[in-house]
């Protein structure tokens, strides 16, 4: 005879039923949770596993210059290379025309003969050889393309890139 299925709520006193309300939490039990035991455990009441945050010093570099860039006014538009994004929405980029290596933001003003700036952004990593290819290419076409040094703080990555961009758009920053 097959045993009824029970909740286990750690917190909650003992076992409750299916069709009972968690004691300590007051919310109703669902009934695909089952453990080894042929207990189902209080989704609530099951502690998540803490996942170590991810280090992404050069999204968190990318937001703080956007951030000076809208200030400024200054046209610019992103690339989202370097995130990380499910496979499907990876092969979805892929298909709509994404290609590696492309620098991460685009700054369409013409100046000193240059039709725009591409820049590069660097925290812990070097260059790859795809970036260089894309650098060398738009150089050639005519567009200037900066590459902030990679291994720098924070602080002194971010003065980089505005010293940098103010130089390229001169009077208008």
């Amino acid at each position: 005879m097959k045993r009824e299925q029970m909740w286990v709520c750690p917190k909650a006193e003992g076992c409750i039923d299916d069709d009972e309300m968690c004691s300590y939490h007051k919310h109703p039990h669902k009934r695909n949770l089952v453990c080894r035991s042929n207990t189902v455990k209080c989704p609530a009441c099951i502690p998540l596993p803490m996942r170590k945050p991810r280090r992404q010093p050069e999204q968190q570099l990318q937001q703080a210059y956007v951030i000076w860039l809208r200030s400024k006014g200054i046209l610019h538009c992103a690339i989202p290379g370097g995130m990380r994004v499910a496979i499907g929405t990876a092969m979805k980029m892929k298909r709509a025309g994404y290609v590696r290596g492309f620098p991460d933001i685009i700054i369409p003003e013409p100046r000193h003969g240059y039709f725009g700036l591409f820049v590069e952004l660097k925290a812990d990593t070097g260059t790859s050889t795809p970036q260089k290819e894309w650098h060398k290419i738009l150089k050639e076409k005519g567009y200037e393309v900066i590459v902030n040094p990679s291994r720098r703080g924070f602080q002194e990555s971010l003065d980089w890139l505005i010293a940098k961009t103010e130089a390229y758009l001169g009077e208008a920053c």
